[in-house]
């Protein structure tokens, strides 16, 4: 079944939003807070617009594990960063500088549910292998770069809050990596072929060619 796509850029459309980090899955809302809850994401631009998305189903308080490695800084980190029903803080630290952008070494609290979101792709694609960070956290300062070179850069990206990352997985085709996204419907999803990298964020639920 093809899975429709919207042409657009790295981020939010609209509003970023530097809301408070959670997990993506909170369960299932009945129609009236739905509602209420995309209404109030529209009003208010401090409110992650991915919490009023369709979500996967929970997780359990099981171990999560995640492997990476990043090409511009040629370093590996495997950590277990959640247990025992909760974050693991210094497992979060070791995500947070392992994300920090790489152009001038600046860390940014990464979301967890980015975590989360990262492991159910791994569950889905059934790997142990790491996923390659080509971008993670960005500065204003890197961003705005980026777009004057331009690269299709959003203005207000959640790469800027920590809310997203470009990811490559080693033996994992990008449409196979992309479609695994997608089915997770935790945020968004954009497919850069041509570039051979998936993009994908807690905001709201989206995808889009690159």
């Amino acid at each position: 079944m093809s899975i429709p796509f919207q042409p657009g850029r790295h981020g939010l459309a609209g509003r970023a939003c530097p809301g408070k980090a959670g997990p993506c899955d909170t369960g299932r809302r009945n129609l009236i807070k739905g509602l209420a809850a995309t209404a109030l994401v529209a009003l208010v631009p401090g409110l992650s617009a991915g919490r009023a998305a369709a979500s996967s189903s929970p997780l359990d308080n099981s171990p999560r594990s995640l492997s990476f490695y990043s090409p511009n800084t040629k370093e590996s980190l495997s950590v277990t960063y959640f247990r025992d029903g909760k974050y693991v803080k210094e497992a979060l630290r070791q995500v947070n500088h392992h994300f920090r952008d790489h152009y001038c070494g600046r860390v940014h609290m990464i979301d967890p549910a980015l975590l989360d979101y990262l492991f159910r792709i791994r569950k889905e694609l059934d790997t142990e292998d790491p996923f390659h960070v080509l971008s993670g956290y960005r500065t204003p300062a890197t961003n705005n770069m980026l777009r004057r070179r331009g690269g299709k850069v959003a203005k207000r990206s959640l790469h800027v809050y920590g809310k997203a990352v470009d990811i490559r997985v080693p033996g994992v085709g990008t449409a196979r990596l992309r479609r695994a996204a997608y089915r997770q419907k935790c945020g968004g999803v954009g497919y850069y072929k041509k570039d051979h990298f998936v993009h994908i964020d807690t905001g709201q639920f989206r995808a889009w060619w690159g």
